[in-house]
């Protein structure tokens, strides 16, 4: 999917919001980014990747102040059919595409670390 805040195409993403279960946060997202039903999903038990940052001092917009804080990105490979159509609704979301593997090799400064970390992991 491609972000509207980041201009980057990424992995579909959210919070884990108190679940302690992330391989079934992956599944709410993906479900809710990308308007599949995560029937039609393999996901695949094992982490992808971990990417952790800092993101610094803010104020939200729903939460307020945030102090700096560490992020934890946990990504897992996932396999749906190709001919299953996504369906974009998502505020967040500018666009989601199916991309290959080469195109995603050949533009890489487009992709968001974390998942550029899934495809070298991937291939």
């Amino acid at each position: 999917m491609k972000s509207k805040k980041s201009d980057t195409w990424q992995q579909f993403w959210g919070h884990a919001d108190g679940e302690s279960n992330l391989r079934n946060v992956a599944l709410r997202e993906f479900e809710e980014e990308s308007g599949i039903s995560a029937d039609f999903l393999h996901l695949d038990e094992e982490i992808g990747s971990v990417d952790i940052h800092i993101v610094p001092e803010r104020i939200h917009s729903e939460h307020g102040f945030e102090p700096e804080h560490y992020h934890y990105d946990l990504n897992y490979f996932w396999v749906v059919n190709e001919n299953i159509f996504f369906s974009l609704w998502d505020p967040d979301v500018a666009e989601i595409s199916w991309i290959s593997l080469e195109e995603i090799m050949k533009n890489r400064e487009k992709f968001s670390t974390g998942f550029q970390a899934m495809m070298y992991k991937y291939l």
